[in-house]
């Protein structure tokens, strides 16, 4: 039996977002052809992960959640936690969705407590919203990769191969807005001296095309950073200009030099601090949708 729960109207909505819990919604329409392909696997996706709760939402009958969440295509799935937009992608991919489901259980997803237990206050870390497809790093030593940095706990580090520099690419599964950096190690002396912590990031975002070591260090940058080796010892967070970042879908950091001009440069973490682009506060919902005929 099905646990994916019909939303008959816009008003019937707001209770099933007040919680922590994960909720999935898929948007959808009878007249379409994928949305009919979809059900029979997003009802049994509802049965696999009963701590998620399933919503449908008509978006002929429920016109004011279609505009609350932006919805111009169908099926479009919604991941919603207190009444943020984890993460929404248009098509009727039942893997797609499964995939995103595991990467936000496994985050933990994201709630006020996070935001509170931040390093940067007001801000999460964006590692649950990282696209792990789109993920590489150009120069990386192949037994010590760029995914080691974003896995929190681990003992493995990135370390760059032929000389120093490194070209990082981060693609996201939805537009973030990125607010500060965090780089640090804890590799041990022996392994990697102090020295070897990067210092000059030059920082690219929504390039249409991967950028090579010639053109990155020719391109201008969207903002240049420069860390002390105190930074990346203590795990400092350095803010960006946060107007330039506001709707990041892929970011390229190209690792220009390190502390002390050493062969290769390492470091074990690198956090990403920001948001996600997409909120649906349900207060603002309900002014919309509270107007007959609003948001036809």
């Amino acid at each position: 039996m099905s646990r994916v729960i019909e939303i008959a109207n816009d008003e019937a909505m707001p209770p099933h977002t007040a919680g922590e819990e994960l909720i999935v919604i898929d948007f959808y329409a009878t007249w379409c052809g994928p949305c009919v392909q979809l059900a029979p696997a997003f009802a049994e996706l509802s049965n696999k992960y009963p701590q998620v709760k399933f919503l449908k939402v008509d978006v002929d009958k429920c016109r004011g959640l279609q505009q609350a969440f932006s919805v111009t295509a169908m099926p479009t799935v919604a991941f919603l936690q207190n009444k943020q937009v984890l993460g929404k992608f248009s098509g009727g991919d039942p893997r797609r969705i499964e995939d995103t489901l595991l990467q936000l259980l496994a985050g933990g997803g994201q709630n006020q407590q996070d935001a509170n237990d931040s390093k940067v206050p007001g801000q999460i870390v964006l590692t649950q919203f990282i696209d792990k497809k789109k993920l590489e790093c150009l120069n990386q030593k192949n037994d010590r990769g760029v995914e080691n940095v974003f896995d929190e706990g681990s003992q493995l580090f990135l370390e760059s191969d032929c000389d120093e520099q490194l070209i990082i690419n981060v693609g996201f599964m939805q537009p973030v807005k990125i607010h500060s950096l965090c780089f640090s190690s804890n590799v041990t002396e022996e392994i990697a001296p102090d020295s070897s912590a990067p210092k000059t990031i030059k920082i690219f975002v929504n390039r249409n095309s991967t950028l090579d070591f010639d053109d990155a260090e020719s391109t201008e940058a969207v903002q240049e950073i420069e860390l002390t080796a105190a930074d990346v010892a203590s795990g400092k967070p350095v803010e960006l200009r946060f107007v330039k970042f506001q709707n990041v879908t892929s970011l390229i950091l190209f690792v220009k030099d390190n502390q002390g001009d050493t062969e290769t440069t390492a470091f074990s973490n690198l956090e990403i601090f920001g948001g996600t682009r997409e909120s649906t506060d349900m207060a603002d919902f309900k002014r919309v949708a509270g107007k007959k005929g609003e948001g036809e």
